[in-house]
């Protein structure tokens, strides 16, 4: 039968149209027809039933509607439209938390979620976050490094001021050349030393320094009077000083220092030359060799300097242009060409020209860059560090160096230069490595630096040399006796090594292996490697230096566990590997072991692990996987193990494992669940029933940080600036920081541990430790027979049942605790550890230390 056009009146309906085919009440159904929930005619007694919510009838038929599309959903404009059927739901985009109806903006800085350098400042924004690089610092934000703008090296040590005008050294403190004080051998990796400064120089077992405010400082060895603080002299009786001391001169400020050993010379902001120490063959140019003044003395009534460089036992300088040397001259390093005079004990012009650009004094050769950046050198040439190509033996006369040269630097017996045209070239002794062209051998004619980067500031020791990068990267290279280079322990570098590159980010300890990313995003393991834990392609045998994991893949997040790892790159790609007879590596099979990082998924965020499982963040949705004996799983009741990533539910913002339970925030509420024997979830269950399914604890919505330990649980609250601390759950070690211990020192619910302040926290195996917000590390809780605490003392008993400070340090950053060995990072990127060491876990080998003492 045709159908009526729609616009037909009522009475020219046909009682004969099939159901649903006449649209109302915009027409009026025709008799023995009714309008139906669809909005069509239908025949009286066949009007179907009305669709469930959520449904319309199309052509007869309950379908979906798409209220996302249709535009009727009541989602927060900050939040996606997901269709499902019958229905829809609302998702809270990234960085808004909620339940999408209503989001709120997720406060990144404040939860810990931000992904900044532990070197930047975080600036939350709506629904967003901004990292910015501290004072001191350079990069994107998101990974930051030291910005150096000044370096000065000698044999054993070295110091760098940061372009915030903070002063670091590193190697041998044997002498106090440190200045960090009493008590501390070496450092091995840049260390601050107090104050603000804009210019170092370092030289053999001394330093010396301009503060900001102009004044000049020295400490080290001063018992040649070389500290020019009015003590020493003769270089007889032992003198040391082991913090920086001012030299004596009255109302002086100085814009340039150089030292060398046992003397040192420095140029006023008036122009003035003044030098003083151990003045043996005129080195001080005071016009006689003796005697030797052991505080600033002036050489000449010039005040027209502009430049001065200390060698082994002579000096030079520029004046107005003019190149002036004086000291010894028995191997032609004054450049007069003759020998015939010792040494000359006042300045001496050295040629007619009056445009030297640049000087440089060796141990017994000099070097200097003319105004049309010709490089000269002269002197003692017996390693070829005159750099000519000439046969061995002095030359007493400047020898121009092929090519162009914008400055020059000299080591003991080699000599760096820069190019115009850009690059590092060096030349002379390379029994180190300190030419840096990837060998040892020697050269007597300039060798390129094997450096990846364009090197601006220069600076050469003894068999050491290195240099500025204009990102404020700092590159060292040649002999790390002592830890000369500022990279850890470890052999001589014929390359150039990035000092940064030594410092960590982060640190994740296991039971007997560790796991760390470097400032170059970089991943390494080490330690115990009998299940494949290491991931480096074989199982067993103990690493005792770091590892490299995939190398050239950078990594954002990195978490150990008993005898497993999980490892997050940039991007979101997660990679586990080791143990896996709980399905811990999440692989989607269980048994056996990995023993080469798996790529688990992607869009991670961040990963934790507790003893036999993991959980993730993909986003705000968390996933778990592995053992699932006591719920820790979170995926309700009646679910066994999963051996690869289960969805839990959505709207996290971090989580974390205990050894059998795990914790989690949503938008500053805590909610926890597994195995809760001893009250480690948290909830006040005095059974102590495992709880399977995530739940929340207590009413607070401020929870910034949360830990998991083996059987306990601590957080932070509040706001950034002053968070308080709680534990609780097991405290039989006295873990829990409240005083008690024993079988009766269990907490069932968070417990406060007073009105302090806290900036990180620790939970680990038995022990706690926490970063107070003035940058003590306290701990607390078992200290087992390897000094776990890092007290100083080893044994279980006495127990320390309250935060106990470690040290007298106040650069802690962060902390993460192992079975066996603690390990923490500095501020400054410094990686600590202490504890057992009996397979190489804190990458040493010895048996256990009790204090923390410096990584590799």
């Amino acid at each position: 039968m045709r159908l009526v056009p729609l616009l037909l009146l009522a009475g020219c309906f046909s009682p004969d149209l099939p159901n649903g085919a006449i649209p109302c009440p915009q027409s009026t159904c025709p008799d023995g027809f009714y309008c139906a929930d669809d909005g069509k005619c239908w025949q009286d007694g066949t009007m179907p039933p009305p669709c469930d919510a959520g449904y319309h009838r199309v052509r007869g038929v309950c379908t979906d509607i798409d209220e996302c599309a249709a535009g009727t959903a009541t989602c927060d404009v900050h939040a996606d439209c997901r269709n499902v059927p019958g229905g829809y739901q609302c998702v809270c985009r990234a960085g808004w938390t909620g339940d999408g109806k209503t989001c709120a903006d997720i406060d990144e800085c404040a939860s810990g979620t931000a992904n900044c350098s532990p070197d930047a400042t975080c600036t939350n924004g709506p629904g967003n976050y901004a990292c910015a690089c501290n004072p001191g610092f350079a990069g994107d934000g998101r990974t930051c490094h030291t910005d150096y703008v000044q370096v000065s090296v000698d044999g054993d040590h070295g110091c760098a001021v940061r372009s915030d005008a903070a002063l670091f050294c590193w190697g041998s403190n044997a002498l106090g050349q440190l200045g960090l004080g009493p008590g501390v051998s070496r450092a091995l990796a840049p260390a601050r030393v107090g104050g603000a400064w804009k210019q170092v120089s370092a030289s053999l077992g001394f330093t010396c320094a301009i503060k900001s405010d102009d004044t000049l400082w020295c400490w080290g060895d001063g018992s040649c009077g070389q500290l020019g603080n009015g003590a020493g002299g003769g270089c007889r009786a032992a003198l040391m000083a082991a913090q920086p001391v001012p030299v004596v001169a009255p109302g002086a400020t100085w814009k340039q220092v150089s030292t060398s050993p046992q003397f040192a010379c420095a140029i006023a902001l008036d122009g003035s030359l003044w030098c003083w120490g151990q003045n043996a063959s005129g080195r001080l140019g005071l016009g006689d060799a003796l005697p030797s003044p052991n505080v600033p003395t002036r050489v000449g009534a010039a005040n027209d300097w502009s430049a001065v460089s200390t060698g082994g036992a002579h000096t030079c300088g520029l004046r107005a242009g003019k190149l002036n040397c004086f000291g010894a001259n028995a191997l032609g390093q004054l450049g007069d060409g003759g020998v015939a005079v010792p040494y000359a004990a006042s300045p001496k012009q050295i040629g007619g020209a009056s445009s030297w650009l640049a000087v440089a004094a060796g141990q017994s050769h000099t070097c200097a860059v003319l105004g049309d950046h010709t490089l000269y050198c002269w002197g003692d040439d017996t390693f070829g560090q005159v750099g000519a190509g000439a046969p061995p033996g002095p030359q007493t006369a400047p020898i121009p160096l092929a090519g162009t040269f914008s400055t020059v630097v000299a080591g003991a017996y080699h000599t760096c230069g820069r190019r115009i045209a850009g690059g590092v070239a060096c030349w002379g002794r390379n029994r180190s490595g300190e030419v840096g062209d990837g060998s040892f051998a020697e050269r007597d004619a300039p060798s390129t630096v094997s450096a990846t980067v364009d090197l601006t500031e220069l600076a050469a020791g003894s068999d050491v040399s290195c240099g500025l990068a204009g990102d404020g990267h700092l590159y060292c290279w040649g002999w790390n006796g002592q830890a000369a280079l500022g990279v850890g322990r470890g052999g001589p570098r014929e390359a150039p090594a990035d000092i940064g590159n030594g410092m960590w980010k982060s640190l994740a300890a296991g039971a007997t292996h560790a796991c760390g990313i470097r400032a170059d995003d970089s991943l390494w393991c080490w330690g115990s490697n009998e299940r494949g834990q290491l991931g480096v392609g074989a199982t067993g045998g103990a690493r005792d230096a770091p590892q490299p994991i995939l190398p050239g893949t950078a990594f954002v997040a990195v978490a150990a566990s008993v005898r497993n790892t999980c490892a997050v790159a940039m991007g979101g790609a997660l990679y586990c590997w080791g143990e896996n007879a709980n399905g811990q590596v999440g692989g989607g099979t269980p048994g056996g072991t990995q023993n080469v990082p798996l790529h688990i998924g992607d869009a991670y965020a961040a990963v934790a692990l507790g003893d036999t499982h993991a959980c993730g963040l993909a986003g705000a949705s968390l996933l778990c996987w592995g053992d699932n004996t006591y719920g820790q799983l979170g995926l309700g009741p009646g679910v066994g193990s999963q051996a690869a990533p289960a969805p839990v539910s959505t709207g996290w913002d971090a989580v974390s494992c205990g050894g059998f339970h795990t914790c989690g925030r949503r938008g500053g509420e805590l909610w926890c669940w597994g195995y809760n024997g001893a009250g480690a979830v948290g909830n006040g269950d005095v059974l102590g029933a495992p709880v399977r399914a995530p739940q929340r604890i207590g009413a607070d919505a401020d929870w910034a940080v949360v830990t998991g330990g083996e059987s306990h649980t601590c957080g932070l609250r509040g706001a950034s600036g002053a968070r308080r601390l709680y534990c609780w759950g097991d405290g039989f070690y006295g873990q829990l920081g409240n005083g008690t211990s024993g079988g009766a020192a269990i907490l069932r619910a968070p417990g406060s541990l007073g009105s302090a302040s806290w900036s990180f926290v620790g939970a680990g195996y038995l022990r706690t430790c926490a970063v107070r917000q003035d940058g003590v590390l306290n701990c607390w809780g078992y200290n087992g027979p390897n000094g776990l605490l890092g007290l100083g003392t080893i044994g279980d008993n006495p127990v320390a049942a309250t935060p106990t400070p470690v040290g007298s340090r106040t650069d802690w950053g962060q902390v993460t605790l192992g079975w066996t060995m603690s390990l923490a990072i500095a501020k400054t990127g410094t990686p600590l550890g202490w504890g057992a060491d009996d397979v190489g876990q804190i990458g040493d080998d010895a048996t256990y230390f009790e204090t923390p003492t410096p990584l590799n």
